[in-house]
């Protein structure tokens, strides 16, 4: 009679499994994300990098992948319609809440706490209403609200990390599109020509940035669609990866070296010294921000932007 006694750790199975610890390895990357924001928000310090990237942008391209591979198996499964609805339906309504209790909640708190009274809050520029209004499909494009958050040592920011949904819906409609034909559904090779051609995109962004006015959101997707579609590619080649001892040290020592030439590279680019760096630096104590940021100029301040562009 077969065994119902679980798999062990490293008992071998196919990436296809539900047994596949996906679910941990988003728990260490929302942990590197959540590491990373803190201390820069707090001021504590620049945060830490690794082949030029802060942790936290590690573990975005990370979640990237991991969407990749999942959303890719939810389009497999259905049709563009119905695909679409399951897209908009899992993003939106958790989204619109974050706006909406960012601006008549925190805000209205943060003001109260910072000016001992809610006098002016609704009617400084941009408005709570602004802020949801402007965020409301997804482009982030307003992250302060009135003149809250400007004593903290990155003022004028709230829920910045909300700018990769974006991007990553972004990538739901570049997956559902291309899905849309039985035969590139049925084949593997036409996902890996098009996560190759993503990568000599990513790769050549410089050359191509002229042809597109250098637009800096374009430049972002094409830095985050590797990530998503090595993760489609995966899902697509699920039941010919076993995950077995041999193969994942072979894949954290590709990762590894992978990393160090990354590294390497940043560190000989021009501007590596001078400004090529992602990092933010904290230069200003809070008591000098604020004496900066009078009302007039929070009222004419442009949008911040987050995070910084790769």
């Amino acid at each position: 009679m077969p065994s119902t006694r679980s798999a062990g750790l490293f008992s071998p199975r196919d990436l296809g499994s539900r047994d596949n610890a996906l679910n941990l390895l988003r728990l260490l990357l929302a942990f590197l994300v959540f590491y990373s924001h803190a201390d820069i928000l707090a001021g504590t310090g620049n945060g830490y990098e690794v082949a030029g990237q802060h942790l936290g942008s590690w573990g975005v391209v990370g979640f990237f992948a991991i969407s990749g591979f999942l959303i890719t198996g939810s389009r497999m499964r259905a049709d563009a319609g119905p695909y679409l609805i399951n897209r908009v339906t899992r993003i939106f309504p958790g989204f619109l809440f974050s706006l909406v209790f960012v601006a008549f909640v925190m805000a209205p708190a943060a003001h109260l706490i910072e000016k001992g009274t809610l006098d002016g809050f609704f009617g400084a520029a941009p408005t709570p209403g602004s802020y949801v209004y402007s965020n409301i499909l997804l482009h982030i494009s307003t992250y302060n609200i009135g003149t809250t958050l400007a004593t903290v040592p990155y003022p004028g920011a709230w829920n910045g990390s909300l700018w990769s949904l974006y991007y990553e819906f972004w990538c739901y409609i570049i997956i559902g599109v291309f899905l849309s034909w039985r035969f590139i559904r049925s084949h593997v090779w036409p996902t890996a020509l098009l996560f190759l051609v993503s990568v000599a995109m990513h790769a050549g962004i410089d050359r191509i940035g002229p042809y597109v006015d250098d637009n800096s959101e374009f430049a972002l997707l094409i830095f985050m669609l590797p990530y998503f579609l090595g993760g489609a590619l995966m899902y697509q080649l699920r039941e010919r990866l076993p995950m077995r001892p041999w193969t994942a040290l072979i894949a954290i020592a590709g990762l590894a070296g992978i990393a160090a030439l990354a590294g390497l590279a940043a560190c000989s680019s021009p501007g590596a010294d001078d400004g090529g760096s992602t990092s933010h630096t904290v230069t200003q104590s809070p008591q000098e921000v604020a004496s900066y940021w009078t009302d007039d100029r929070m009222a004419s301040a442009e949008p911040a932007r987050m995070p910084e562009e790769p």
